[in-house]
């Protein structure tokens, strides 16, 4: 074989194996659900969003964690009133469930057992230790868990704070609960903490307060978590994914421009 034919061999093996970005946009009022004639326009080209308003694309992209999602996007305020506003997306298990922060966002060393049955017009649950529990208000309580985090996303949530934990021997705890547990459950279901209650999306694009200057967000997700949760790689479960906004966010009074909202798929 010739050094030219080897050449153009390389050249064709390393075209084929070059596999070009997919661009998806959401420039037009069409591409969202969430919006109306009511709080939605076009000026200059761009979107004007009214209120407070969560938007998500209709269409929705598969999730392939060895690939990187790029989105970018940008925004300013369309009357003056600064607002915040929140730029990610929005992720499906297998079922169409919409993942949340609470879902896989486990908080270490606190899975545990009840010990005792549960009704669920009970305050206290009796496990077999509770000693890295939290008592913060944005904590919640996953059932029916696995060690493997095999349980993941667990949409099992009582979202219920915990107000105190107690110690009564070396294989019994106490769990108080701020108000009532609200369903039943056996004993031996295993349950833990997870965190992040409020935070809701993967807001890989971050936010920003709006001025009367464009500004411009972006951000990158590629990978998947065995636990936990991440605005950088997607929940474990995760097989597909929306863009999601939230805009004017902190000011329903206020209005916001968005222009060449586009995600890269490569």
């Amino acid at each position: 074989m010739t050094l030219r034919n080897i050449i153009l061999l390389l050249f064709t093996v390393l075209a084929a194996g070059t596999v070009s970005a997919e661009e998806i946009t959401f420039d037009t009022q069409e591409a969202w659900s969430g919006i109306s004639g009511r709080n939605v326009s076009v000026k200059d080209g761009a979107l004007q969003i009214r209120g407070r308003v969560t938007l998500v694309s209709k269409k929705s992209f598969d999730i392939d964690p060895g690939k990187t999602y790029t989105l970018t996007g940008s925004f300013k305020s369309a009357d003056g009133e600064s607002a915040k506003l929140y730029f990610g997306f929005s992720q499906f298990d297998k079922d169409g469930k919409n993942i949340q922060t609470i879902n896989t966002d486990t908080i270490p060393w606190t899975d545990t057992v009840l010990l005792k049955p549960v009704k669920a017009t009970d305050k206290i649950l009796v496990v077999g230790n509770a000693m890295k529990w939290k008592k913060f208000s944005t904590c919640v309580i996953a059932y029916n868990t696995s060690s493997d985090f095999k349980d993941l996303p667990n949409f099992n949530i009582l979202e219920t704070p915990v107000k105190a934990t107690r110690k009564k021997n070396a294989q019994e705890w106490e769990i108080v609960l701020a108000r009532s547990a609200g369903t039943d459950l056996p004993a031996g279901t295993k349950i833990r903490q997870h965190g992040g209650k409020g935070a809701g999306e993967m807001y890989t694009g971050g936010y920003l307060n709006t001025s009367d200057q464009w500004q411009t967000l972006t951000g990158s997700a590629s990978g998947k978590l065995l636990k936990g949760f991440s605005f950088r790689q997607w929940a474990p479960g995760t097989v597909k994914a929306k863009v999601c906004i939230r805009v004017n966010w902190n000011n329903s009074k206020a209005a916001t421009e968005m222009k060449d909202i586009k995600l890269t798929i490569k």
